[in-house]
């Protein structure tokens, strides 16, 4: 996504290891009269949407790298993953000014706009499939014949599969390009078995979002940061006291 925000002119400050200039920093806070940040739980994101609007350029440096704890508990990544959909939300506030802005092209409009609506159509997304499922539930309850439902639904088949296609292979096609350009040992099974397992991941969007949503509408917007895994101590000499 970052390689692709680099064509595009609006990549992120998502991630580890962001570095910001100090004078871009300073700017926005003398044009803005204000500290550079408004608050948003998606803090590293939010700045760098300042500093495309101020006119700063954001690049993503592909050479470079940076080490990220793991989270061994599935609540503690949904946490996680919420406060990050819920910043997102916050960011749509930007949209207004991003638009019209002179410092962003139409690309890097489109992208960022196209990033703000994620959250939204995680919670539109599984609408449809709710309620067809419920209406077969509630016929199957009372004794109803489904038979019309479900030949209603086989009477669509080229679009379900058109969709399944376009929601399913994208996932599944990141393994063979992954195995391509960074484990050319693996088999393609098993780098197929890498794509099938990002789709399957990728499920957990659809959680964070209505939880986001839902704080949203309750006002929460508490900073839940994740609680940082415990070290085991290690052994060794003890340095003098200076």
């Amino acid at each position: 996504m970052q390689l692709l925000r680099n064509r595009t002119g609006s990549t992120g400050h998502g991630g580890n290891g962001q570095c910001t200039r100090l004078a871009a920093l300073d700017r926005i806070a003398v044009a803005e009269r204000r500290p550079w940040l408004e608050g948003a739980l998606l803090e590293d994101h939010e700045l760098g949407l300042r500093m495309l609007l101020a006119g700063d350029r954001t690049t993503h440096v592909a050479g470079t790298w940076g080490s990220q704890e793991g989270l061994p508990s599935a609540r503690r990544l949904l946490t996680r993953r919420t406060r990050w959909a819920r910043g997102y939300l916050q960011c749509v506030r930007y949209a207004p000014r991003i638009v019209p802005s002179r410092h962003i092209g139409g690309r890097g409009v489109l992208e960022t706009l196209y990033t703000f609506l994620q959250p939204p159509a995680h919670l539109l997304t599984p609408a449809p499939t709710v309620v067809l499922l419920g209406s077969l539930a509630v016929a199957a309850a009372t004794g109803q014949d489904t038979g019309d439902e479900l030949r209603g639904l086989l009477d669509h088949r080229p679009l379900v599969l058109v969709l399944a296609s376009v929601s399913v292979l994208p996932f599944v096609l990141w393994g063979p390009l992954c195995r391509r350009d960074h484990a050319p040992d693996a088999s393609m099974v098993k780098s197929l078995l890498w794509g099938v397992a990002l789709w399957l991941y990728a499920y957990h969007l659809f959680v964070v979002s209505a939880r986001a949503f839902v704080r949203m509408l309750r006002g929460r917007n508490g900073w839940a940061k994740t609680r940082r895994n415990t070290e085991p101590p290690t052994a060794g000499p003890v340095a003098p006291e200076s």
